[in-house]
């Protein structure tokens, strides 16, 4: 089954769509949102209950309802970068068996679900926030920024390889 949806997301259509899509969001929407100073929970490497509640009393009613707003949007964001991370690392890696570094983004994904429920979780409840909740989501917003760095490096490298293969293959 992940084999087959890496087959789908490493055709080119679905990587283009994929691509532009995460921009669109990335660059369009994500970049209309009003600035919250840097505030943003998931942009925090890791907190604590005691910073959490800072954050969401400094960004006040207004910030948290945009905010609550912004996290539908970064529900269906992990689909378009999951997606195309998958399908590029799949679809140009150098061996067979390195098929695998393609789970990285698919695990990324399914941890920033889980980060963007539990931020939900704690906007809808705020301010009777439960200190196990925030060291849940401080876990996988950790988690998150650990495998997306990871998923970046791959990334370079992984496309690094296909130039020069692709260079020595057109001198050859």
């Amino acid at each position: 089954m992940v084999k087959r949806y890496l087959n789908f997301v490493s055709q080119s259509p679905v990587l283009w769509m994929n691509f532009i899509l995460l921009n669109v969001i990335t660059f369009g929407i994500f970049k209309m949102l009003p600035d919250l100073d840097g505030l943003l929970i998931d942009l925090q490497f890791s907190y604590d209950h005691a910073a959490l509640m800072a954050i969401l009393t400094d960004i006040g009613a207004k910030g948290r309802a945009t905010y609550l707003w912004a996290n539908l949007v970064d529900m269906v964001f992990p689909v378009f970068y999951g997606g195309f991370f998958a399908g590029f690392l799949y679809r140009f890696r150098a061996r067979e068996g390195l098929w695998v570094l393609a789970l990285v983004p698919i695990v990324l994904a399914v941890v920033d679900w889980g980060e963007n429920l539990q931020i939900r979780a704690m906007l809808l409840a705020f301010p009777d926030i439960d200190a196990a909740n925030v060291d849940t989501a401080s876990l996988f917003t950790t988690s998150k920024h650990i495998l997306s760095r990871t998923m970046i490096l791959l990334f370079s490298l992984t496309g690094l390889t296909a130039l020069v293969r692709h260079w020595q293959g057109r001198r050859g």
